[in-house]
């Protein structure tokens, strides 16, 4: 630090006096021009030191005046950014290097629910390593491991996303190897096929839902892919269904199964029954009971609580254990992929509708299959007829006189009778000419007066 004897220094621009400065700076203040003499450079060094902490202050006033004013960020927060990216929108500036995602909605749930609250507001060029490392902190420690990566997953994707393409930050905080462990692989869940005909037939279940569990566990698509379904990708005609956008980008086309191919086309007549709109080429083909495109995400619980109201309850589908989880909605497809390999179908024929693309994928499910086959449960009921009023409307040809039940709405079946439909029409399946004169006579069908809704 400099005192009174700090000695003044001359330099052909003029004399000065090194001082520190409190933020550990030593820079040289100005006394006066070189031809002072040294009795004046003396009296000023003097003069200076006895005004020391004043004559600090305003140096450094006068330094920041002087000092470039420091930009304010304009880069987006993390939230801001991020909801670009599940809204499809930087698909749309960078196609080249960001796809149109079409897992969106589980995204927007996780960021929502874990990420945003910790790290939404904060501005991209601001987060660091401990900022994303807060959020996995704050998890609950009974979300999974793989939960628990798919959120470490979405924070580096959209970091790495405003490195580049977006350019807004000069690289990622988040390095190689951030990504949370898998975990050990879970239990696979499947439904029996006569539990999957016990669901669908069930009229304590909305019509609109058995349809599609019914199509999910004979066709093999995901949830998502089926909700997002419309009618211009079926050719019922010829029995085939495109699958054009996935989730592995990766368009696919093959020939349903003929009983679903018969089950969609007594749908398809129900729903256009109800308004020709109904089946437009855009329209969807799977709904929910009032109406609108059917919403699989979050669904589990859904799933399950219809599968309970069917009197499915065996109880290693609603375990949750170290090695097991509850039954899903997108383990309809390890029930098409476990009835399929226990019926002698083909790896390829199997890939074909489910969209995996390696075999070792469908490997998984042999040991379940093995299982199946070994305790002669046979395959799926014929969609068409497991389904009471599918049966019906294809038996008749029309809906006339035909009972339409989207569900068991209170006060229009009992519990009861739901068990006496699927019992009617569980016995002498196998005879379909029985099947038929039970149909063409609407007054024989143990379903309660027409009740159409929109969710049909």
């Amino acid at each position: 630090m400099s005192g009174p004897t700090a000695k003044p220094l001359r330099r052909p621009t003029g004399v000065f006096l090194r001082v520190t400065m409190p933020d550990g700076g030593r820079p040289l203040v100005k006394l006066g021009p070189v031809s002072m003499s040294d009795g004046e450079v003396n009296a000023r060094a003097q003069r200076w030191h006895d005004r020391r902490d004043e004559m600090i202050a305003l140096y450094l006033a006068g330094r920041a005046k002087r000092a470039p004013r420091k930009a304010e960020s304009t880069c987006p927060t993390f939230k801001e950014f991020a909801e670009k990216w599940t809204s499809g929108e930087l698909a749309k500036l960078y196609p080249d290097h960001v796809k149109k995602k079409a897992t969106s909605h589980d995204d927007v749930y996780r960021l929502a629910k874990h990420v945003y609250p910790a790290l939404g507001a904060t501005r991209l060029d601001a987060i660091t390593i401990d900022d994303t490392d807060a959020v996995m902190t704050k998890l609950s420690a009974t979300l999974e491991p793989g939960s628990r990566r798919q959120v470490a997953q979405l924070m580096s994707r959209v970091l790495a996303m405003a490195a580049y393409p977006a350019k807004l930050i000069k690289s990622s905080p988040i390095p190689r190897g951030y990504l949370p462990k898998k975990g050990a692989r879970k239990a696979l869940s499947a439904l029996y096929p006569d539990e999957d005909r016990r669901l669908i037939g069930c009229a304590n279940v909305k019509l609109c839902y058995r349809v599609l569990y019914g199509f999910l566990d004979r066709e093999g698509m995901r949830a998502g892919e089926a909700a997002a379904l419309d009618w211009g990708s079926l050719d019922l005609g010829r029995g085939a269904v495109k699958l054009d956008e996935n989730k592995t980008d990766d368009p696919r086309a093959w020939a349903l199964c003929a009983d679903t191919r018969r089950a969609l086309q007594a749908w398809r007549k129900m729903r256009e029954a109800i308004a020709p709109e109904l089946v437009a080429d855009d329209a969807p083909v799977f709904v929910q009971e009032n109406g609108a495109r059917v919403n699989v995400d979050r669904g589990a619980e859904r799933f399950r609580s219809h599968l309970k109201a069917a009197k499915v309850d065996r109880p290693e589908l609603f375990e949750r254990t170290a090695t097991r989880r509850p039954i899903r909605i997108h383990d309809t497809r390890a029930t098409f992929i476990t009835v399929s390999l226990a019926t002698d179908r083909s790896d390829t024929w199997v890939k074909d509708r489910t969209g995996h693309r390696s075999s070792q994928m469908v490997e998984n499910y042999r040991r379940q299959a093995r299982a199946l086959s070994e305790l002669n449960l046979g395959t799926l009921a014929p969609m068409d007829e497991a389904i009471p009023e599918l049966s019906a409307a294809a038996a008749t040809g029309d809906l006339t006189g035909v009972s339409v039940v989207v569900g068991a709405p209170s006060g229009v079946l009992a519990e009861d009778d739901s068990a006496t439909i699927t019992a009617q029409y569980t016995r002498r399946d196998l005879n379909p000419h029985a099947l038929r004169r039970r149909n063409l006579n609407p007054l024989r069908l143990p379903i309660p007066p027409l009740v159409r809704t929109r969710g049909i």
